[in-house]
């Protein structure tokens, strides 16, 4: 899944949850959760191109930024409180992070540690087929959708009280 829903999605936790312990623990069952739901990885789209790796990097890099650049224009519109929501975004994100730095960059995705770490990451993922990837796409817009909605509701109903 795309690390904008991730990031988005712990927005929305942290937008509801305000006791810290509760949003590591939401945040991280959201991962799993959303990488349950068909999706499609930043590699389904670009695997034909002859530099599949370079331009998945520079892929998932935009993606990073942008999700990173809407969480803190999310964070400025609804007056969100900003240590929770990094707090959450962070846990929101933490597998992919760990498969990222573990597999990608330090090569020990054949380790014990890796494997174990990564078991529920990989247990939970419904990456859609190729000929899908539409599907998948539309997924996480929903996703990003749902939490920006959620978002400013939650958000509303707090400046209430």
């Amino acid at each position: 899944m795309l690390t904008i829903s991730h990031l988005t999605a712990g927005t929305a936790i942290a937008t509801k949850v305000k006791n810290p312990k509760k949003i590591v623990i939401l945040a991280l069952i959201s991962h799993y959760f959303f990488d349950a739901l068909p999706h499609t990885e930043v590699g389904v789209i670009i695997k034909q191109q002859p530099f599949r790796y370079n331009w998945e990097t520079i892929v998932g890099i935009f993606d990073t930024i942008l999700g990173i650049v809407l969480v803190l224009f999310l964070i400025k519109k609804f007056s969100l409180n900003r240590k929770l929501v990094f707090l959450s975004a962070f846990f929101a994100s933490l597998p992919d992070i760990f498969y990222v730095i573990f597999s990608r960059y330090l090569c020990l995705d054949n380790t014990l540690f890796f494997q174990i770490i990564n078991y529920p990451h990989d247990f939970s993922h419904f990456e859609t087929p190729k000929s899908w990837w539409i599907v998948g796409i539309l997924t996480q817009v929903l996703i990003i959708v749902i939490s920006y909605v959620l978002i400013r509701k939650w958000s509303l109903d707090g400046q209430k009280s």
